[in-house]
């Protein structure tokens, strides 16, 4: 040891090369007492400190493995829930875009029927409205073949030319107070109307009664030839 070496040069002046001690006795009792207790308590102290540095460790280590357990427990709940989530998410979107192709396939279905319906109705109409025109064309048709076939009955004979005559009565009546804006009041009795008397019914017999007098040859005779 370099320091007892040159303690003992500094008190002694002695130059020590080699020591050797064969035993180390404490002389002071109380003193070697104090160290002993001391050793021991320095003993104790050093394993409680190397007792509670394993505890430490063993405790870090403990919860250094908890966590990384929990860490474990997260990330794997966090891809279920991720998992779960999009999975829910695609049958969400799958349902709506079934429902969103249903209700196009419904308003299809209705625009469809609806346009069909109209069709029908339109053709419907216009069958209608053909057989209504067919039906008016052929009554007068009928009428017109029933007048001519009546007319052809009448004609040369007394009746035609009274009918005639009646018609042609009934058509002053009818057009006699066309455009009339004033009245003109006339005593007919007196017989004296001028140019506002019209036929009357004394007038019409007697017609009647000269027209039933005349031959089938007189009566063609004053009708107009076409």
């Amino acid at each position: 040891d370099m320091g007892m070496h040159d303690d003992f040069i500094q008190r002694y002046g002695i130059n020590v090369t080699n020591i050797r001690i064969e035993s180390f006795k404490i002389m002071d009792e109380e003193l070697a007492s104090n160290i002993s207790r001391q050793a021991i308590v320095t003993a104790s102290t050093e394993s409680q400190l190397a007792n509670l540095e394993g505890n430490t460790e063993i405790t870090l280590k403990e919860t250094q493995r908890l966590s990384s357990v929990k860490i474990i427990n997260c990330e794997a709940e966090a891809k279920q829930l991720t998992v779960k989530t999009a999975s829910e998410n695609q049958a969400r979107l799958s349902s709506a875009s079934a429902r969103a192709q249903a209700e196009l396939y419904k308003v299809s279905t209705e625009a469809k029927a609806k346009a069909t319906a109209t069709l029908s109705v339109a053709k419907a109409e216009a069958e209608a409205m053909r057989i209504e025109a067919q039906a008016r064309a052929d009554a007068i048709t009928v009428k017109a073949n029933a007048e001519a076939k009546r007319a052809g009955l009448l004609d040369g004979t007394p009746l035609s030319c009274q009918l005639a005559l009646l018609e042609t009565y009934a058509s002053i009546a009818s057009k006699s107070n066309d455009g009339v804006e004033k009245m003109v009041l006339c005593d007919m009795s007196k017989r004296n109307c001028g140019m506002f008397g019209l036929p009357s019914i004394g007038r019409l017999s007697k017609d009647l009664a000269a027209m039933s007098r005349l031959t089938p040859e007189e009566m063609a005779k004053q009708r107009p030839v076409s």
